[in-house]
């Protein structure tokens, strides 16, 4: 069973906006891939009209990059929007309210070698003393390289906020 190591709290990002969700979602798999990480994983992708005659519009995302066999970077992104249908330029695109979580970890024994997989309580109790004792410089270097992933990806993202937001 792997293990995962939080970085941080869950980022959120909120901005009521103009945009278009192919766009939208294009951008955000472009900004991943600039950074290094191999694609995503679609988790789950929901859409629906409510009542009032909005659509509400969510999908979730995994990202994962493999620095070395027994250590993964993470991220989840979570995106919903509440929105409105409106027409700009001869376009048809979306205005509404857009709310982004983001969460980094960092995956550790991905492949469960050193786990309960095994059934051998010593390579676990060896794994968790090389852990806190020999590999914290490791680690320490992962975690830096997913914070700095992590802050550029958020800053990409508040950049398209800003630009999209309605006049």
């Amino acid at each position: 069973m792997s293990v995962k190591d939080y970085i941080g709290p869950v980022t959120r990002l909120k901005q009521t906006l103009v945009f278009d969700i192919k766009e939208f979602s294009a951008m955000l798999s472009r900004i991943i891939k600039d950074r290094g990480f191999a694609g995503y994983l679609e988790v789950y992708h929901n859409e629906f009209n409510n009542p009032d005659g909005s659509k509400t519009i969510a999908f979730g995302w995994v990202i994962g990059k493999k620095v070395e066999p027994y250590v993964r970077l993470c991220m989840d992104i979570n995106v919903k929007a509440v929105v409105n249908e409106a027409v700009v330029e001869e376009k048809t695109m979306y205005e509404g309210n857009l709310d982004i979580d983001l969460t980094s970890y960092l995956l550790r024994d991905i492949e469960d070698e050193w786990g309960y997989r095994n059934s051998n309580p010593t390579r676990r109790f060896l794994r968790d003393l090389y852990d806190k004792f020999l590999n914290v410089d490791k680690m320490s270097g992962h975690e830096k390289k997913l914070k700095a992933d992590y802050d550029a990806i958020i800053s990409d993202l508040k950049a398209y906020m800003k630009i999209h937001r309605p006049e």
